[in-house]
């Protein structure tokens, strides 16, 4: 996917948050690329540079720069590396992520960046678990990914469900903050939250292609995915227990999934917001570049 501008703005924000950028991995050696419909690379440049007081000419970084590893040593990296299945853009490292990391990268950096790979690689699970191995304790792991209206653009679509049980404590991870941007000129932001702690499921029927971002530190190294992460509301139904076994098949009053799924395109037709506020807390941009949620 590149970095973009809403991608420079989890980037700013993880800055405020005090993400250490000093040894930062890119899951694919990413360049610089623009929303459709969106902001261009020179205005997230001059917007980032602007809130971190960067003495930078956006205009003259972006010629100069194709790939992003001097972003991330103005961000305070003092080595970037790039991880990627073919050497078609030179990356640092070759490495099908389909397939476990080698134990040489495990805990090696204070930053992982997926800035919208692993969306394309098969092996999900295997993926993402290569992702968090290769974080540093006290370390972070910050990615960007398709949500909502993406379909075709890999082999996956993103949920903050998926988000939230895979990268918990159980693994090693502390999240601090999800959130979900309508990626096109002036798209909104929502600060997303967790599922379990809601007690329902946090689902979104809208209009726009959707990023789903994630800041997420890693507090305990843990056997990652030891225990496969289930749906939090299936697990509070089995009766809590992340290996429960399911009771019999019994009637449900459950609205069916079509009727709910019409039920939001209804609502979307008639101008009704496709965020529920109690699923979605709305922030500004500004707010998000600064790290202020």
């Amino acid at each position: 996917m590149g970095i973009d501008l809403p991608s420079m703005a989890l980037l700013a924000a993880g800055r405020g948050m005090g993400v250490d950028f000093t040894d930062t991995a890119m899951i694919g050696r990413q360049n610089f690329a623009e929303v459709a419909g969106g902001a261009t690379v020179e205005e997230g440049l001059e917007k980032m540079f602007r809130t971190l007081k960067i003495s930078q000419d956006a205009r003259a970084f972006k010629e100069q720069n194709f790939f992003c590893e001097n972003l991330f040593k103005l961000l305070g990296a003092k080595q970037v590396d790039s991880f990627d299945v073919s050497d078609y853009q030179q990356a640092t490292h070759l490495h099908d992520m389909n397939r476990p990391i080698p134990a040489e990268f495990h805990e090696r950096y204070s930053c992982v960046h997926d800035g919208g790979t692993i969306e394309h690689v098969f092996n999900i699970p295997q993926a993402l678990k290569n992702c968090l191995q290769m974080v540093r304790l006290g370390g972070h792991f910050t990615q960007v990914n398709v949500a909502n209206n993406f379909m075709g653009h890999g082999f996956w679509q993103f949920s903050p469900e998926m988000i939230f049980r895979a990268i918990s404590p159980e693994n090693g991870f502390e999240i601090r903050v999800v959130l979900l941007h309508e990626a096109v000129r002036g798209g909104s932001w929502h600060v997303v939250s967790d599922p379990a702690k809601l007690r329902a499921r946090v689902e979104l029927c809208n209009a726009h292609p959707t990023y789903v971002m994630t800041i997420a530190r890693r507090t305990a190294i843990a056997d990652i995915f030891a225990t496969p992460p289930q749906q939090s509301d299936y697990v509070a139904e089995w009766g809590g227990g992340g290996n429960a076994t399911p009771p019999p098949p019994r009637a449900t009053s459950r609205t069916p999934l079509i009727a709910r799924v019409l039920r939001r395109l209804r609502r979307v037709a008639l101008g009704t917001p496709a965020f529920n506020p109690r699923h979605y807390r709305k922030v500004s941009e500004n707010q998000v570049w600064l790290g202020e949620f």
